[in-house]
């Protein structure tokens, strides 16, 4: 039934439940509230200034690596001084779709963390998580949505949602409904060192490894590699196309000993204008290096293994020669 303006209609629509597998990366900066805290909540002029610059270096460093794609999958949304990306997971979705994601996700951390020392701060924690989001409503409701459509003059948008550019009164995106992914990373994040979530690292739930490993599971073009090192363990995603019947070989991946043994070299090569890098064997849609040591979390709404990512193996390099130190 046809309502009296546009939010009418939207509210007269039932709830509905489309279900779909969920990625999220929640980074959070540190010690945020401490100065608003010191200060009783009312800081001066000074405080306000540094807070905004803090949270505004931040949001910027994220929106140099993002991973559109087509039908918006893709989301970010800054939330005061948290910021969450997530995937939704549709049928169309490929292999690529969740590096380039997770590629974006990675090295917005990184970017973050560059940041942070200019200003004395301590860092920022992200977390990776995964699960499903129900959307069930309309995203949102602008100016024109509560415009009365016996007043519209022709047919589009409103006189009033134009000369105000008609802006958003309600935020509610799809991409975040009901979405449990984020609701875990979230949680993981604020149980905090007191549950072995310390410092400003980046974390992956074990739930990102078994889900995407479920993924994958029957196609024939992807594989999955799991290994437990003597000093780390390898989580990636590799082309069968370009890695062949053997792939890569535990021993052949760079660990983080090697990788810093290396940069003496890698140094010396670029003063030589000589490519360090000059091996195009790419195999690997993603690569993660962890610490071998799992941490076990219980909380009261959540219990799950989380492990510290100290490496990425991007999809535009050699797992043998290069990596992302975190």
């Amino acid at each position: 039934m046809h309502g009296v303006h546009p939010l009418d209609t939207m509210l007269r629509t039932d709830p509905e439940c489309r279900l779909r597998r969920a990625f999220a990366a929640w980074s959070d900066l540190l010690g945020f509230g401490r100065p608003f805290a010191d200060s009783s909540w009312t800081p001066d002029a000074a405080v306000w200034r540094s807070q905004a610059e803090r949270v505004g270096h931040a949001y910027r460093a994220q929106c140099r690596h993002l991973s559109p794609t087509v039908k918006g999958e893709s989301y970010m949304l800054l939330l005061n001084d948290g910021m969450v990306r997530s995937l939704i997971w549709e049928d169309s979705s490929t292999s690529v779709d969740l590096g380039m994601w997770l590629y974006s996700a990675v090295f917005a951390h990184n970017a973050v963390v560059a940041t942070e020392p200019e200003s004395g701060s301590p860092g920022v924690r992200t977390v990776i998580s995964s699960g499903w989001a129900a959307e069930h409503s309309f995203g949102e409701v602008r100016v024109d949505d509560l415009v009365y459509d016996y007043t519209r003059k022709s047919a589009g948008m409103s006189v009033l949602a134009r000369q105000t550019g008609n802006p958003v009164l309600v935020s509610n995106p799809p991409q975040l409904q009901l979405n449990t992914a984020f609701s875990r990373a979230f949680l993981l994040d604020e149980a905090g060192s007191k549950h072995g979530i310390a410092g400003a690292a980046l974390y992956v739930d074990a739930s990102f490894l078994r889900d995407v490993a479920e993924e994958f599971s029957q196609s024939s073009t992807i594989r999955i590699n799991d290994w437990t090192r003597e000093s780390d363990r390898v989580f990636a995603v590799e082309h069968l196309e370009r890695a062949g019947a053997e792939g890569r070989r535990p021993s052949e991946i760079l660990t983080l000993d090697s990788w810093m043994r290396r940069q003496k070299d890698v140094s010396k090569d670029l003063r030589h204008g000589v490519d360090p890098f000059p091996s195009r064997n790419r195999p690997w849609v993603f690569g993660l290096l962890l610490d071998k040591n799992p941490i076990s979390v219980v909380l009261p709404s959540l219990s799950t293994t989380v492990f510290r990512v100290i490496g990425y193996f991007p999809h535009d390099e050699d797992p043998a020669d290069f990596i992302v130190e975190l």
